[in-house]
């Protein structure tokens, strides 16, 4: 598995969108996207966007012109049609809107639908968080065709999907508590990641076809179609969360949820409140009650096995300074060679990742 110069990968990846179809400005934004995921450490949704997002925008699923549609505004609460855009970028987007209405009202609920793949909720998640409010986030994520990816708690077969959440908190002292989970032992993409690097996956996160334990990632998806199911997180707790996540990202919206079998279509309904801190107690008061309060938590003795207690985002910073320092980031033998392949496909020059 290579680890390649940041700045090579910014350059390759956003010659490919262009060649792609995508707007240069959109392009450049996706790119820096994409590599602020890698930088914080969420590989699953870094560099394995690419021929994801390339595959996409060829079979039109990805409108590279759409432009999100605030389409009903009635005081606090949009509505937001995305038209089939770039999803992640689409996500930070509706948040922007979401915190602008805050701003106004003191809370705000904004619901997005006809939405692509949003990636992982953490960068949304941030943003009202290094703004002195909060964030809360749930979408609906299932399979083309619907039929979900989790199996509900005590089931055999898919049912719900891996539906995550996210939420941001903003701190003073200390860090944003940025927090972004699956609602599902592990994300689907977590599932891949271990099997391109062939890799036994934990039991407890999936279950083969017959609805056995398995720690072979593998059997979540053979010859291109899903026959495991993934399990959800925390037993009948994650199940919960899930069926919460399911419903207001995407019954709420109108995204639609994956019983709508088979007209569900991949994607994302996201449901989104902020709340601006300042309109409930001075943002000092609460930041600082915010410190002290982690800073408590932090200052728990740690069990043999741990060396830190960390706070929810605080992985995330650290690997981003890890990584920055270093200039380089890993990328699969998989996902690198799928990206050269679309290079051929769209006459862009890889050059030399050392020059």
């Amino acid at each position: 598995m290579p680890d390649l110069k940041i700045d090579y990968l910014r350059g390759i990846i956003e010659k490919l969108f262009v060649a792609a179809r995508t707007p240069p400005e959109t392009a450049k934004i996706l790119t820096n996207e994409i590599l602020q995921n890698c930088l914080f450490g969420h590989d699953t949704h870094g560099m394995m966007l690419v021929p994801r997002f390339l595959g996409h925008i060829e079979s039109g699923k990805i409108k590279v012109d759409a432009q999100m549609e605030i389409t009903r505004k009635t005081g606090a609460i949009a509505l937001i049609d995305a038209h089939r855009g770039f999803g992640n970028l689409d996500l930070q987007s509706a948040m922007c809107t979401a915190m602008d209405i805050a701003g106004q009202f003191g809370i705000s609920a904004v619901a997005m639908t006809n939405c692509n793949h949003v990636g992982m909720l953490w960068s949304a998640a941030k943003i009202p968080a290094e703004k002195g409010m909060v964030g809360l986030i749930w979408a609906v994520a299932g399979p083309e065709g619907g039929g979900g990816l989790v199996a509900p708690f005590g089931g055999k077969k898919r049912a719900i999907g891996a539906n995550p959440l996210g939420i941001g908190i903003p701190a003073g002292r200390m860090r944003p508590f940025v927090l972004d989970i699956s609602t599902s032992a592990a994300a689907g993409a977590k599932i891949f990641l271990y099997s391109e690097k062939g890799k036994k996956i934990p039991f407890g996160w999936l279950i083969d076809e017959h609805g056995k334990p398995t720690d072979d990632p593998n059997e979540f998806m053979k010859n291109g179609r899903f026959h495991g199911a993934l399990l959800p997180m925390a037993g009948y707790k994650g199940f919960g969360l899930g069926l919460t996540a399911e419903i207001l990202g995407g019954i709420l919206t109108g995204f639609g949820a994956n019983h709508m079998i088979p007209g569900y279509v991949e994607g994302n309904g996201v449901f989104i409140v902020v709340a601006d801190v300042s309109k409930f107690m001075p943002l000092e008061k609460f930041t600082g009650e915010v410190d002290k309060f982690l800073e408590y938590v932090k200052a728990t003795p740690t069990d043999d096995a741990t060396d830190e207690i960390l706070i929810p985002g605080e992985l995330e910073f650290n690997t981003r300074l890890e990584r920055e320092k270093k200039g380089r980031l890993p990328v699969t033998d998989k996902i690198w060679n799928d990206i050269g392949n679309w290079a051929e496909k769209l006459n862009i020059d890889m050059g030399n990742p050392e020059q």
